[in-house]
């Protein structure tokens, strides 16, 4: 027999048929207490405005012994003391600049131990001939009012010395302080005032007698006006009541089936479901409405389900995919440091053996530049599978940088590791890369380091003695492979260990070395200004610039790693607010960058910062013809998301018109090659010039590069461009930044 089922509306309606016999007395129950309530409440408020004011004046009390220790404690306050004419500038100058003064004092007046005060001051109020009792005092002078209250302090002689050398007065306005170090719920500070005129000055822990204020209006009593207007609150309550006698109906028909549905919906957030709460839920209900809700519990939890064992399947892919090479399905140098950050945890205290394989494979700029990058990702393509084939059963083949690969190989000795390499020699040799297109024979050099692992932590050493065989291997007349020795390698053989390349690596791995110093680009027709990122990295002292590491960073075609950190080291100093809001970022960028999803995604994290700082990205020139259309894609990508796009270096190549034409650039930054031209009267720099005009009118925004001169400055200002940047106008800096946050983006 089908079982009749009823709207909730109707058992709702019945419901309130019998509370609304108890609606007229709770009425007048409501009104009565709302009354109370709200007297209460005022009392409450008044007391706890009183209670905030006592504890700001001892918050006050505190902050101004603090700042007089910190004033006392400065050693240039003694000198004006000691030569009184110095006084006149230290107070004009030295005071606000020094940055020891807290921006609550308004003034600051110093006296001698005589009690005079020094000449080039103002009048002060204090009487330091009476210095011994007043110091450290706050006090209140009824004709100057609350606006300039006095705090009094000694400056200590140096040691031997019993009286002060002499003393300070700090004036400041009571409410403007109170406001400044103390957030007020219910007093108005406003309202301050003075309750009688005092014929004497007030101490400030005696203040709080005389001080008469305004609190701040209630909006409890308000909502509890309105919560009359909405009675049938109130009148829950009475539910109460009148529910007893429903109460055997209201159980069976909603409040069982509700609590199991609720039941029910807490264990599928719990990722479980019970097999009752199953069997419960394949029960219908008499209620319409609920037995809705029973419905889509049911299928949501077969979604839910589903859902959960995909999600399950994409973190395992994810997580696979971080730590493998996109291009050759190797992994990548993110699995190669977690490798051997294990080892070394595994490890921790027993020194292992442990081999270091750097495969690199010869010449191959050459070949990419030859016959393209799509043949020079065959050829790494071909050489990874031909070295991993020949692996060990558990060892595993990492991609460190642009052609180079690595293993690492724990527990072996020196025989075993020349076999492996020999094996892997061979392999590479066996492949016939004619089949690319590549006529030139393609072969591989290999260093091998070895030593002991409990020695350090970190891998840069062991890399760097493997970089250093690598080279060994590669001269005239050896084998291919080459075991690291001490004191065999020459210096001009060893790339990795020169200073540029052995601090990129170590940069790589310790972001704190990298600094980013800005530049200024500077409006000529208004507009944002905008602080272009420069990077630099600091190595045992010495402040490398890019053109001795960015010739590594090329060969090894670790441009998308590089670019990576530098990215991260802009964004830490947005978070830390060191660039003023409003002022732009441009941030400089390797094409070779742009198919690398990761870098897309932290340069889209960057967005959120457009409203408070314009970004501006810019791509070299040169680097713009590979993989046209591919970048082109990118670009549309990040120009939509809220970056302005920019030609950088534009002059120093090819720069052909059908390439600008086609890319989403916004903004074309000559080069300061070009720049230069304009400052002769001749055919080039008439070129220049006419080209310039032609950009400008085509709706780019020009921007000038290595403008030096006033000269300079003036022609590019009359030929329409939109900002300058060169020495004349800024040179790079760094800005301070939170370390802590750097260091926070990388763990």
């Amino acid at each position: 027999m089908k079982k009749t089922r009823f709207s909730i509306t109707y058992w709702v309606a019945a419901f309130f048929i019998v509370l609304s016999l108890v609606i007229v007395a709770l009425c007048g129950i409501g009104l009565y207490r709302l009354h109370e309530i709200g007297a209460e409440i005022e009392r409450s408020r008044l007391k706890a405005a009183q209670e905030e004011l006592a504890g700001a004046l001892v918050e006050l009390s505190n902050h101004l012994r603090h700042e007089g220790d910190i004033i006392t404690n400065w050693d240039e306050i003694q000198q004006p003391l000691a030569n009184p004419h110095y006084y006149g500038y230290w107070k004009a100058s030295r005071v606000r600049q020094s940055g020891k003064i807290s921006p609550l004092f308004s003034d600051i007046d110093l006296y001698d131990s005589a009690g005079n005060i020094l000449p080039g001051g103002g009048t002060g109020d204090a009487d330091p001939r009476t210095g011994a009792s007043e110091a450290g005092k706050t006090l209140y002078y009824p004709e100057k009012g609350l606006s300039r209250i006095s705090h009094v302090f000694p400056i200590h002689a140096p040691e031997g010395q019993q009286s002060p050398l002499g003393y300070a007065q700090a004036s400041f306005d009571l409410v403007q302080a109170l406001k400044r170090l103390h957030s007020f719920d219910y007093l108005v500070p406003e309202t301050l005032t003075v309750s009688q005129t005092a014929s004497s000055p007030i101490a400030l822990q005696d203040l709080g007698k005389f001080l008469r204020y305004e609190i701040s209006a209630s909006h409890e009593i308000e909502t509890l006006g309105e919560a009359v207007t909405k009675i049938y609150i109130v009148l829950a309550i009475a539910m109460l009541v009148s529910a007893v006698t429903a109460y055997l109906f209201v159980q069976r028909l909603l409040a069982r089936p509700l609590v199991r549905l609720a039941d029910a919906i807490g264990s599928l957030q719990a990722d479980e479901v019970r097999m009752d709460y199953v069997e419960e839920l394949e029960s219908p209900y008499l209620l319409q409405e609920l037995d809705t809700v029973r419905q889509s519990i049911q299928s949501y939890r077969q979604k839910l389900s589903n859902a959960r064992l995909e999600l399950e399947n994409r973190n395992i892919t994810f997580q696979q995919q971080a730590l493998q090479d996109s291009l050759t399905g190797l992994y990548n140098r993110r699995a190669y440091e977690e490798d051997w950050a294990s080892l070394v945890r595994a490890l921790a205290g027993h020194r292992e053996p442990i081999a270091l394989l750097l495969f690199d494979c010869d010449h191959f700029k050459p070949i990419n530049d030859t016959y393209g990058h799509q043949v020079g990702d065959c050829v790494l393509q071909t050489i990874a599978g031909a070295v991993n084939e020949v692996m060990r059963s558990g060892d595993r083949l990492y991609r460190i940088g642009g052609d180079e690969f690595a293993t690492l190989l724990w527990g072996t000795d020196e025989h075993t590791a020349m076999q492996i390499a020999e094996r892997c020699l061979d392999s590479v040799r066996k492949e016939d890369f004619r089949r690319l297109g590549v006529q030139e024979p393609v072969s591989i050099s290999i260093g091998i380091a070895i030593d002991e692992i409990g020695k350090s932590e970190d891998i840069t050493w062991l890399q760097a003695h493997a970089d250093a065989a690598m080279y060994q291997a590669k001269r005239p007349g050896n084998k291919k492979i080459a075991v690291y020795r001490k004191g065999e390698a020459s210096s001009e053989d060893v790339l990795v260990a020169s200073l540029e390349t052995n601090a990129l690596y170590q940069a790589l791995a310790a972001p704190e070395m990298l600094e980013i110093h800005f530049q200024r680009m500077q409006p000529l027709a208004g507009g944002h200004e905008y602080l272009e990122a420069l990077a630099r990295i600091r190595h045992n002292g010495i402040l490398l610039m890019p053109d001795r590491f960015l010739p590594v960073v090329q060969s090894r075609r670790l441009e998308a790693e590089f670019d990576l950190t530098v990215i991260r080291l802009i964004q830490s100093s947005l978070d830390s607010e060191t660039i003023p809001p409003g002022v732009g970022v441009s941030i400089n960028l390797s094409a070779q960058s742009l198919h690398r999803p990761e870098v897309i995604a932290q340069l889209i994290e960057l967005i959120r910062y457009a409203e408070r700082h314009p970004l501006i990205l810019e791509i070299t020139e040169t680097s713009l013809v590979p993989r046209l259309a591919e970048i082109t894609h990118f670009l549309g990508i990040l120009r939509t998301s809220g970056f302005r796009i920019a030609l950088d270096d534009f002059g120093s190549g090819y720069s052909p018109l059908r390439y600008l034409t086609d890319l989403p650039v916004d903004i074309i930054k000559f080069d300061m090659s070009l720049i230069l031209q304009l400052k002769n009267e001749d055919r080039a720099s008439i070129v220049v010039a006419d080209f310039a005009r032609l950009m400008r009118d085509a709706g780019y925004t020009l921007i000038a590069e290595g403008v030096e001169s006033e000269a300079l400055l003036q022609k590019v200002s009359s030929l329409g461009f939109s900002y300058v940047q060169g020495f004349h106008i800024d040179t790079p800096h760094a800005l301070a930044r939170t370390d802590a946050k750097v260091v926070n983006l990388f763990n």
